[in-house]
């Protein structure tokens, strides 16, 4: 019963982000994304994490990584094998793909 409700509650997580994503005014976006915290608020309860937790976690990622604030996102890098974080990465595909250029191989590059 408690995994239904949980797996329940991230199909909606799911179903909130995307109407998030498909916002079409502040007044939309407003609306969807207190329905979107509200699904991330129950699951964060039904894990024990209180809202504090969370915000205290986000700022000091905001402090070691930065934020969005400059609008900057990374969508991609480029790194050597011999990287300290290249086995980080490389070990976690689903969430970093490699995406190797073809032509730097055909043309004698790796």
């Amino acid at each position: 019963m408690i995994k239904n409700i949980l797996r329940g509650w991230l199909d909606k997580l799911t179903e909130e982000a995307r109407e998030v994503i498909e916002s079409k005014c502040s007044n939309e976006l407003l609306e969807e994304l207190s329905d979107l915290l509200e699904v991330m608020l129950a699951i964060a309860k039904r894990h024990k994490i209180s809202l504090a937790d969370i915000d205290e976690k986000r700022l000091r990622k905001l402090a070691h990584r930065g934020g969005f604030e400059d609008r900057v996102y990374v969508d991609s890098i480029e790194m050597n094998e011999d990287h300290p974080l290249f086995t980080y990465f490389k070990s976690q595909p689903s969430k970093y793909p490699e995406e190797i250029c073809s032509k730097a191989k055909k043309d004698g590059h790796k």
